[in-house]
């Protein structure tokens, strides 16, 4: 069954109806009137894959398929693949519902044997993209739900039985079966997953199993609050991106008998603050979560975190542990347990009062007034990376600026009694916590707003998910609304963010790196769009140039990946990806080459390999991406290396230095 461009946003309702054995059972296609929500809705169908499924072609079965559609409701429907004869996997497996560009409601169904339940994929038609997932049970799918969205969407009260299907083979530990995985740098904030319940027991004790799942979700507000972990190898997972000062956010979480109840993979970060805070952005409550008994409480090998705790067993890191105890946080008693634990606590599904919603803008403009004052645009404090830039001047935390003084002059109200000391770092040091109180505050009541205008992101209103983006003036909501502003066409709005970006924010090396990239890989595909390609009929050629970017863990990697998938091109990025085995230590396995680049990429006429002493000598090979090796040499010290000889494409660089840890990356050279 399909629809493609309906007259009026569709009226298909489906009752008590049986579909078997198609390779794509229903699909909805986009509207000619795309603004209207849809009129369709699925309920108690039964979507089915048995044993009689014959496809000659090998194509992935979808039971159902949406696209650039806006708000179908799906209750009471069944997706189940009961095939029990030769499963080879999860690749053989089918998919449950598909979304590329589709907001969508699902309410009491069942998705049972899959490869993934739901996968709900990246705007990139400029449409639709938040959703909601309540009341429903996932029982052994390889990943309940897989989300790459940059818009928000919310996870209720949800039953992930988070295993295989029982006739296939028993998955190896690095390809983690998953309740609930999460990816992607462009969602600014809106993230909500609350009172679901995530079970692993009937796994192999080879098999990784876990709960939630976040991988470079960005720095801004999201929440994993009130939910239930139970016999997982992991409760909650988080590698890459996932927040500084604001990020990602515990609170409330009960843990029983898991190998690691929160895991921060190495290099990867969360909200370096975990605990609750009140209106001065104190902190003042617990974070709530409770932990299990059998290993590590908190396993955290990426970037230092500070866990607020109340006096109870069950909920201080390091009282109620294993043989494993908490690693890589800083554990603080807290005054006051989390309110938000409590039956209700923060937030409400939307539509929210609209009272209380008001009450959040107000606290919002509050907050951003106060951060505008602490935090002048054109003069006075920047913060960079771990360091100050007091107009030109440049310093640590902990050291002094001589001369500081000069400078209070320019700054606004607020900032200048605060610089009457040259040598006050703490007065600077309190400064900073103010500034980041304020911005932290923005992004919790903006995220309250965002989450309940999320089925409104395409603008419609005046209250809208786009308008919100905006008032927010972060780095990654600025970077969803050029993203937003590409896909829908509009590519002279995009040009404008594109500039407007850095002079909006203090980048980081990294977010400039990424902004640089993601202009550099939509290049590719814009003249495509321009032309009018629908994005799921791009040609090879611009296909062939995506491969580069996809494999990458940052936003345009993410974009692209999403790009080939729709094309019909399978790209893996092994970012998140679990360790086959863990040391019994505290400190894992290091498994990348550290403290070595390779640079400048894209390089020309040479480029150069650059590594610390104490590593060093370094053996470089560089081959073509079908394995032909072009080069191996030895650099017994940081060295440039010709490659004027190379005709122009894409080559894999790979190093090993002396104590045999090894890295691997592309490198591009063109003429």
């Amino acid at each position: 069954m399909e629809t493609d461009d309906a007259d009026f946003g569709g009226g298909i309702v489906e009752i008590k109806g049986t579909i078997r054995n198609c390779t794509n059972a229903v699909r909805f296609g986009r509207y000619r009137d795309g603004s209207e929500p849809n009129a369709s809705k699925l309920s108690a169908a039964y979507l089915i894959i048995n044993d009689n499924y014959r496809d000659p072609g090998g194509n992935k079965p979808v039971l159902l398929q949406l696209r650039e559609i806006n708000r179908l409701h799906i209750g009471s429907t069944w997706f189940y693949d009961l095939r029990e004869q030769d499963c080879a996997g999860r690749d053989s497996r089918a998919h449950g519902l598909i979304a590329d560009d589709a907001s969508f409601k699902v309410q009491t169904s069942f998705f049972r044997h899959l490869d993934r339940g739901i996968t709900a994929a990246p705007v990139l038609s400029g449409g639709y993209g938040s959703y909601e997932v309540q009341h429903s049970t996932f029982f052994n799918c390889y990943t309940g739900i897989f989300s790459a969205l940059p818009d928000p969407f919310t996870i209720y009260d949800n039953t992930f039985l988070v295993g295989r299907p029982g006739d296939c083979p028993v998955e190896p530990a690095y390809k983690p079966i998953t309740g609930v995985h999460a990816e992607g740098d462009a969602p600014p904030l809106g993230i909500d997953l609350t009172d679901n319940y995530f079970e692993g027991s009937d796994n192999d004790p080879q098999e990784t199993a876990i709960g939630t799942d976040c991988f470079s979700i960005g720095a801004m507000e999201n929440n994993i609050r009130k939910n239930n972990y139970e016999a997982l190898s992991t409760g909650n997972r988080a590698s890459g991106n996932n927040g500084g000062p604001q990020g990602l956010h515990y609170e409330c979480n009960e843990n029983n008998n898991a190998y690691a109840d929160f895991e921060v993979t190495s290099g990867s970060s969360v909200r370096a603050v975990q605990g609750e805070k009140d209106n001065d952005l104190q902190i003042t409550t617990a974070a709530g979560n409770t932990f299990s008994t059998s290993a590590y409480t908190w396993l955290n090998d990426g970037a230092p975190i500070t866990y607020y705790y109340v006096d109870v067993p069950e909920q201080d890191p390091n009282e109620n542990t294993g043989y494993g105890g908490a690693t890589g946080i800083i554990a603080v008693f807290a005054d006051q347990s989390n309110p938000n634990c409590t039956t209700g606590g923060e937030g409400c599904p939307p539509p929210c009062d609209t009272v209380e919603v008001e009450s959040w803008k107000e606290e919002f403009y509050e907050e951003k007034i106060a951060w505008i004052q602490l935090y002048p645009a054109e003069s006075g404090l920047r913060k960079s990376g771990s360091n100050w830039s007091i107009v030109g001047v440049t310093a640590s935390h902990a050291d002094n600026v001589r001369g500081i003084s000069t400078f209070a002059k320019h700054f606004p109200p607020g900032i200048k009694e605060l610089y009457q000391s040259e040598t006050d770092s703490v007065t600077r040091m309190e400064l900073l916590q103010e500034i980041n109180a304020h911005r932290s505050a923005m992004d919790i009541e903006g995220g309250k707003i965002i989450r309940d205008f999320a089925p409104d992101s395409t603008g419609v209103r005046v209250d809208s998910v786009l308008v919100w983006l905006e008032r927010l003036a972060s780095y990654e909501s600025d970077l969803r609304l050029a993203r937003h502003a590409f896909f829908s066409g509009d590519f002279v709005v995009y040009d404008q963010w594109l500039t407007d970006i850095p002079v909006r924010n203090d980048l980081t090396e990294a977010q400039a790196e990424e902004l640089s990239g993601f202009a550099d890989m939509l290049d590719v595909v814009r003249p495509h769009a321009e032309a009018g390609t629908p994005y799921w009929r791009l040609p090879s050629i611009a296909l062939d140039s995506l491969e580069y970017w996809a494999s990458g863990c940052s936003e345009p990697g993410f974009i692209a990946k999403e790009i080939l998938r729709r094309n019909g091109r399978d790209a893996f990025s092994n970012c998140g990806e679990a360790q086959e085995e863990r040391p019994t230590s505290t400190q894992p396995e290091q498994t990348l080459t550290t403290g070595i680049r390779v640079y400048p990429n894209p390089s020309k006429e040479s480029f150069f390999v650059e590594f610390p002493e104490n590593v060093g000598p370094v053996r470089l090979t560089l081959q073509t991406i079908d394995g032909r090796i072009i080069l191996q040499q030895l650099l017994p010290a940081s060295s440039p290396v010709e490659a004027s000889g190379y005709p122009p494409g894409i080559y894999l660089c790979r190093t090993v230095d002396a104590t045999g840890l090894s890295s691997i990356s592309k490198l591009v050279l063109s003429y």
